[in-house]
């Protein structure tokens, strides 16, 4: 393809990018305020794709078969999953396109990719409940974001395992969709949450070694470019946020040996652990109740009880992290 062209095509797609970030705001709104603590915080079309496949992934990853059984069969279902997904917002877009509507579709399915402020709503709802016990519970909204059986458990280990999920969204839901869509088009799009879904939900924070080691491969590789514009936008962030500190975040960076992988959260999560001295990551179970043996993430001293008032300072994070990231696409539409 020409360069030239190309760069024409980055230049529309960065102004239909803006606009679906922006749907995406406003839906998100409308999610929290209409459902509140039943508030799920992914884009509607990680929930669709989690809806449709899931229960066929759960069915065909059963314990006690052999591994390249296992390695099989994921791979078959994530074929399955990419060519219908595939298939279907290809069709739309044809059809949109030869209708006269085809920005709009896209605009509409940036919009329903990308996730912007959903964790508000849960999140500010389960600072309430900790400390309320008459006040509703979003523990089946956060089970379903954070791809986590929540049951076992206390109340410092719901906190943690949101807030990971939380920070991690800013790759996995917020950059990523937004980045690979201005950079590679629809079919980016078309392919990325199947591909992502199947990781979060079976890949097991990236160490799967069976069923999920293809989908855990692709995610991995979709992230790298998020993760890497990511990291100095959350620097910034970090610099205007209140309760964690720039200073504490940068010098990790340089320090730590081992970084934890892509899919659990990487440079990002390891950032704002420094910063807020918070102790992240660290061991879960599945939906299905499999221990997840995540690393630790965060410095000596570092606490892994998490209260109410670390919710905030996620939350405020986020919103900086958000505003500056929508900031940057839109100098980058005016200037292109």
């Amino acid at each position: 393809m020409d360069l030239h062209v190309y760069i024409s095509q980055i230049e529309t797609r960065l102004f239909l990018a803006l606009s679906g970030l922006v749907g995406a705001f406003f839906l998100d709104v409308v999610n929290g305020t209409l459902f509140r603590h039943h508030a799920d915080p992914r884009p509607m079309l990680e929930r669709v794709t989690d809806t449709l496949f899931y229960p066929l992934a759960a069915r065909m990853n059963r314990a006690g078969r052999a591994d390249t059984t296992l390695l099989m069969r994921g791979i078959v279902v994530l074929a399955v999953a990419c060519a219908v997904s595939f298939g279907v917002i290809g069709f739309a877009y044809h059809f949109a396109k030869d209708t006269g509507y085809g920005g709009t579709y896209l605009t509409v399915l940036v919009a329903l990719s990308t996730g912007t402020i959903g964790w508000f709503a849960p999140l500010k709802a389960l600072a309430v409940a900790i400390g309320n016990p008459k006040a509703p519970r979003p523990y089946l909204a956060l089970a379903r974001a954070t791809y986590s059986n929540l049951v076992t458990l206390d109340e410092h280990g719901l906190i943690r395992v949101a807030a990971t999920a939380a920070i991690r969204s800013l790759a996995v839901r917020t950059v990523a969709p937004v980045l690979l869509y201005v950079l590679f088009g629809w079919q980016a799009l078309a392919i990325y949450w199947p591909i992502m879904v199947l990781a979060l939900s079976t890949g097991q924070d990236g160490t799967s070694s069976a069923f999920a080691v293809v989908a855990n491969g692709l995610a991995t590789v979709l992230l790298l470019l998020p993760m890497l514009l990511l990291c100095p936008v959350l620097l910034v962030a970090l610099f205007f946020s209140a309760g964690a500190s720039f200073f504490r975040a940068l010098p990790a960076m340089f320090k730590v040996i081992k970084w934890p992988s892509i899919l659990q959260g990487g440079a990002p999560l390891l950032l704002v652990a420094y910063a807020m001295k918070l102790m992240l990551g660290g061991p879960r179970q599945d939906r299905t109740g499999v221990a997840v043996g995540s690393q630790w993430v965060g410095p000596e001293g570092g606490t892994a009880k998490l209260a109410p008032r670390d919710i905030g300072r996620i939350l405020y994070l986020q919103g900086v992290t958000l505003l500056i990231f929508v900031s940057l696409v839109y100098c980058a539409s005016v200037l292109l």
